[in-house]
């Protein structure tokens, strides 16, 4: 019984601590006519779950991406890492992010580790990202190896999304194989 009684202590502690973490993270605005705006990290699950983003959930369940391009993304999945940045109120995130979870998902890529900040109007988020990745649209997309950035997508794709984050993996990861493979011409 003191087992239990421990345990339920300790679950208990944890949802708080981590029902306080989000809510330090998360700032919740309303715009003039009355749609709710996040700022800060997010992730997916406070938006799927909160009916003022109904678009994320349609768009993610809508979306069908190229089974293609989806597996090469599946390939390289541990080879990258992305940050990005949306904004809530933003027409071009509620159609770009929904396709980018669907790609991720589909890929299998490791959600937990995407960085997701929500900007306001201004592009202002709770923090120094803004500044440090030197965003000025939403959204947008930065992919990252080994720390360094290989290339992003800003508030518009060129073909699709899988298509434009496949061109962004070659450019990084054929050019590595090219490299270390050392043709020499021989």
């Amino acid at each position: 019984m003191f087992k239990k009684i421990i345990l339920l202590i300790f679950l208990a502690a944890s949802f708080a601590f981590e029902a306080q973490a989000q809510s330090q993270q998360i700032k919740v605005e309303f715009d003039s006519a009355g749609n709710k705006i996040l700022i800060g990290k997010i992730n997916e699950s406070m938006l799927a779950n909160d009916t003022a983003f109904r678009w994320f959930y349609q768009g993610v369940n809508h979306y069908q991406p190229n089974a293609d391009w989806i597996n090469y993304i599946r390939y390289y999945r541990d080879s990258f890492q992305v940050v990005a940045f949306v904004g809530t109120w933003c027409p071009d995130t509620k159609i770009l992010l929904p396709e980018f979870y669907r790609v991720m998902v589909g890929a299998g890529y490791p959600l937990n580790t995407l960085n997701i900040y929500a900007l306001d109007e201004q592009l202002h988020g709770l923090g120094d990202e803004v500044r440090m990745f030197h965003v000025t649209k939403t959204p947008t997309f930065i992919f990252l190896h080994n720390g360094k950035e290989i290339g992003r997508i800003n508030d518009h794709i060129q073909r699709s999304m899988e298509a434009d984050i496949v061109s962004i993996l070659q450019n990084t990861f054929n050019k590595n194989q090219q490299s270390t493979t050392g043709n020499s011409g021989n």
